[in-house]
């Protein structure tokens, strides 16, 4: 949700992606006012590459298909929606800064905020879990009243203190939509919005140890967002849960959640009262009460060793720091078993634990205390039965290194993105988690040429060896302007129509949705190729707007017309019936490209391409 509404007593000015944080407070009958408290918020000067991964399931655990996900923290803002296990794959993006900043949409869950730290040049993962949007009741906005959840969680709005979005009173029922997150939830890092660190009320990056976080939408009958009025509070109260009350203090800092530069920004604070912190807010969107402390960088590299003693790299386990002061906080593994915590507190005495993805203690010991950033070097993890170590090689079909080329793993819903190296190499491990089998793809993106294999945990050690990709590759979408490779895209879905024509005949429209399906896409919202089949020559057009983006991730192009006129269209394979193919290339010179790097533009450059999709 974003805040239209902004009170006097706390004004954000935000320029660029981080720039000026301006802070004042205003009143009137006599009370002080103060002078605007002005900082420069930390400018990221370090640009990171790396590609990004992740799963968005629900309350349940099951995965969302079609839920938006935005990068944000990117030379430019990229969109992809989650496949039909709640995949996203975002590649080769440069981002800005040490941390990936995303936010996910979806129809009746309250907007996700993801704030994690990178690896340079591996593949990051990253779990996020959305919360139903239940509303839990309303408050006639003339009286003012109480709301309490299950948890007991509570908001109290003020008597005629909501306007609309444009400032004026309101007057009626406000709906208020609110969902508490338990900081300790074994869940907590998938759940948790944006991530544990803040700027404190002197424009410093703290990190942050939570005890309790609120989501808080108002609304009219219409679904029309409301916001607290001028000069108005709310009182927000969090339950302490039993397991953190001995840790909790007298006050406690306040924080809110920025959804524009994805930070958690100090607002004053809260007070014990009883087995809750209280605290009264200006605005809405999700509010924290944490403590904080001065932040580090932890970093390292998980190793998993067989009972052979053979070597290997631990990808995508979950990996957890744990003390009295900050809890528990976690993430995933990267590819090569590299991890990063970014905003880890200084001076903290920490244990290590590395988890498979059934819960299953892999490694727990304790590190520390650390006063400045520390890398803790390769940690050697034991690995259980149902943990294997793949490796191979990937080779075109006529025998040599595939240069170019991506490796996925599809398991029991969940995809997962592994890099293959300039000589065909490929090293990563699988956590079976009693699954009883896995599939392999690797793709030769050049020929397009794939391999598929079935992989089981029958083995701790698996060498796939030396594997030929000579399979001809379906379902895809490819696009090249001036010889420069773009994406490899998937068609979600083909539609076909029989339409007739103003002559009396009639012809055949197919329809092919495209959109980024983690081969080496990074950036594609979903689109159609529009085809028509008829007596004449067959004729296409692809949706106005639609976007191209490259292998490096900085090159971007897009239509520049409602149509896609194409000078030249063959059609390999024609089918309209299930099961049937249709295939074919074109070109075309309407498209035009921007480099986001130099800020150079392109017009009228050559286009060309090729589709092949099987009908079902």
């Amino acid at each position: 949700m974003k805040v239209l509404y902004i009170t006097a007593s706390r004004l954000w000015l935000l320029m660029g992606f981080f720039g000026i944080l301006v802070l004042s407070s205003c009143a009137e009958d006599g009370v002080i006012e103060n002078e605007p408290q002005i900082f420069q918020l930390p400018v990221a000067q370090e640009l990171v590459s790396a590609t990004l991964s992740g799963r968005i399931i629900d309350e349940t655990d099951q995965p969302i298909m079609g839920a938006r996900v935005s990068y944000l923290s990117g030379n430019t803002n990229i969109e992809v929606d989650t496949d039909e296990y709640g995949n996203f794959l975002i590649e080769d993006v440069t981002n800005k800064g040490k941390a990936a900043f995303i936010s996910v949409t979806y129809l009746g869950k309250f907007e996700a905020f993801r704030k994690f730290s990178l690896v340079p040049n591996r593949y990051n993962y990253t779990e996020v879990k959305m919360l139903d949007r239940q509303v839990i009741g309303s408050i006639e906005a003339s009286e003012g009243g109480r709301l309490t959840m299950n948890n007991r969680s509570s908001i109290e709005l003020p008597k005629d203190g909501i306007v609309t979005a444009q400032g004026a009173p309101y007057a009626g029922d406000v709906a208020v939509a609110m969902t508490w997150i338990d900081p300790s939830a074994d869940d907590l890092a998938q759940r948790m919005i944006g991530d544990l660190s803040g700027l404190d009320q002197d424009g410093s990056f703290r990190s942050l140890s939570s005890m309790g976080m609120l989501q808080v939408e108002l609304s009219d009958a219409a679904g029309n967002e409301l916001y607290i009025g001028l000069g108005e509070t709310a009182e927000l109260k969090f339950p302490i849960p039993s397991s953190l009350m001995d840790k909790a203090e007298s006050t406690i800092p306040l924080w809110s959640y920025n959804e524009d530069i994805g930070t958690w920004i100090q607002e004053g604070t809260a007070n014990k009262e009883g087995d809750f912190y209280v605290g009264s807010v200006s605005h809405f969107s999700s509010w924290n009460v944490d403590f904080m402390t001065d932040p580090i960088e932890i970093t390292g590299k998980v190793l998993i060793q067989t009972e052979a003693g053979e070597e290997g790299t631990g990808s995508y386990l979950q990996i957890y720091v744990c003390s009295e002061v900050i809890g528990r906080k976690g993430g995933w593994l990267c590819d090569d078993g590299s991890f990063s915590f970014y905003n880890f507190p200084k001076g903290e005495k920490f244990s290590l634990k590395v988890l498979d993805r059934c819960g299953g203690e892999l490694f727990n010991e304790t590190f520390g205390p650390f006063q400045n950033d520390e890398e803790l070097g390769d940690v050697s993890v034991i690995i259980s039965e149902d943990i294997v170590d793949v490796k191979g090689t990937a080779l075109t079909c006529d025998g040599e290194p595939v240069v170019n080329g991506s490796l996925s793993v599809r398991q029991a819903g969940r995809n997962f993105s592994y890099p293959i190296d300039e000589n065909g190499v490929f090293d990563f491990t699988i956590d079976f988690c009693d699954k009883e089998s896995a599939i392999l793809e690797l793709v030769d993106l050049d020929a397009l040429f794939s391999k598929e294999i079935v992989l089981s945990n029958e083995e701790q050690s698996v060498d796939v060896g030396a594997l030929r990709l000579c399979d001809e590759l379906n379902n895809f979408a490819l696009f090249q302007v001036d010889g420069r490779e773009a994406n490899l895209f998937q068609p979600i879905s083909i539609e076909v129509e029989e339409v007739d024509d103003s002559f009396g005949g009639s012809f055949y429209k197919v329809e092919i949705f495209i959109e980024s399906n983690g081969i080496n896409s990074d950036s594609i919202q979903e689109q159609s190729l529009q085809i028509s089949l008829g007596l004449d020559a067959p004729s296409l057009e692809l949706q106005e707007g639609i976007l191209i983006s490259f292998l490096d991730g900085n090159f971007v192009c897009n239509t520049i017309a409602d149509d896609f006129p194409v000078s030249d269209m063959n059609l390999t394979e024609v089918g309209v019936t299930s099961g049937s193919v249709i295939a074919g290339t074109f070109s075309t010179t309407t498209m035009t490209c921007l480099d986001w790097l130099t800020g150079e533009a392109f017009e009228g450059l050559v286009v060309t391409g090729g589709f092949s999709v099987t009908i079902e």
